[in-house]
């Protein structure tokens, strides 16, 4: 036999046994690959990923009021420099900060207080149009969702009382899991 025609036997086996090594040793069931947002590093510096709630408490009556009106009284101050998401103790202890500082604060604060069926939203807003607003929605035990914004509102608003398309989510965190693409934009 040639080397020629052995080299070509050899290369013929090698491929052989490359297409017998990939289709015996590819993974079963779905893929994973890594999920990821453009907000996922800063939900993880905001420190809202492990609240430490183990057995949440009933919610007070009239907690979400107080803590909204205290939110609302932190001075609203724009980041310098790029986007930086404060932990709910730098904002409190700063007593000031953007909508996403606000809003993480909120988050944090309610679930502390015990509420459940909240959910940290990033999208859009209509007064804030070409970027990236924040701020919570709270689900009560009857169906009815609020809007929590601080940041653009003066009270905490049903969204039904909202016209279509007010508030727009992109992104949703519910406080476990990864942060998620919103079903509905």
């Amino acid at each position: 036999m040639s080397i020629r025609r052995k080299l070509a036997l050899g290369a013929i086996l090698a491929l052989a046994a490359l297409v017998y090594f990939f289709f015996t040793h590819r993974p079963t069931g779905p893929v994973r690959r890594p999920a990821g947002t453009p907000f996922d590093a800063k939900i993880a510096s905001s420190g809202i990923r492990d609240l430490g709630v183990s057995t949440p408490p009933e919610p007070v009556p009239g907690a979400m009021e107080a803590l909204f009106a205290r939110c609302r009284a932190f001075r609203y101050r724009e980041d310098e420099g790029g986007d930086h998401w404060q932990t709910p103790a730098q904002t409190e202890s700063l007593g000031s900060g953007d909508c996403e500082d606000k809003a993480v604060w909120m988050f944090a604060r309610l679930a502390r207080a015990g509420y459940r069926g909240l959910r940290l939203v990033i999208g859009r807003y209509r007064a804030v149009r070409n970027r990236y607003h924040v701020w919570v929605t709270y689900t009560d035990p009857r169906g009815t969702e609020y809007v929590i914004d601080a940041a653009a509102q003066k009270k905490i608003w049903k969204e039904s009382d909202f016209p279509a398309g007010t508030y727009r989510p992109v992104y949703v965190y519910d406080g476990s899991g990864p942060v998620r693409r919103a079903l509905r934009t």
